[in-house]
């Protein structure tokens, strides 16, 4: 379990990410794995935030909030116009709608968020339009998970790329590599490369 010095436990693995210590010397999802209230709330708000700003996901994820019960039964029952007027784009409007309707049919996901991280991935990557990205995230930061290793994300990939001074982005697969030394702290990792970019 990742501990409050994980920032030490990263620099001794290696010594590019002193540059961060001073600056951000708390990773905040430390503790214990966290079961959210209301994962549903929390899927959608991320599906909301696929390729977007946090600023605009949070004004979509309002506007939806304004006119709709962020509920399985309510976006189930929205139609896809409905959902596109606030902003959403036609395809995270079928992806909300999907898990809508897998919820509806009997997925429990308070359940679900009990099971290991490979079983909740299995789970959700079978819904339209949640991948890889969408699960790491929610493993990340609505469920506290320590060992999830966003190797597909831009910003960790540009963040690597600054921290270590390369000419080029890693790959998916070079990432994938890289990450194997901080097995265990990985969501620490993560989160330090996009503080990275802040620097």
């Amino acid at each position: 379990m990742i501990n409050g010095n994980v920032i030490k436990q990263i620099v001794k693995l290696d010594s590019s990410f002193s540059v961060l210590a001073e600056r951000f010397p708390s990773y905040p999802l430390v503790g214990t794995l966290k079961k959210t209230d209301s994962p549903f709330e929390s899927l959608v708000r991320t599906i909301i935030g696929q390729q977007l700003s946090g600023k605009a996901a949070q004004t979509i994820a309002d506007r939806l909030r304004e006119h709709l019960e962020i509920a399985p039964s309510a976006l189930h029952a929205a139609t896809a116009s409905e959902l596109r007027s606030i902003g959403l784009s036609s395809a995270k409007a079928r992806s909300i709608q999907e898990l809508a309707t897998c919820v509806v049919n009997g997925l429990d996901l308070l359940k679900l968020v009990d099971q290991p991280a490979a079983e909740i991935r299995t789970v959700l990557t079978q819904i339209w339009g949640i991948g890889n990205w969408t699960v790491d995230m929610f493993l990340m930061f609505d469920l506290h998970q320590p060992d999830i290793w966003p190797i597909n994300d831009l910003g960790v990939q540009k963040g690597w790329q600054r921290l270590h001074d390369q000419p080029e982005r890693p790959t998916p697969q070079e990432l994938q590599n890289l990450g194997e030394r901080f097995l265990g702290i990985r969501s620490a990792v993560a989160w330090y490369c996009w503080r990275a970019l802040e620097v």
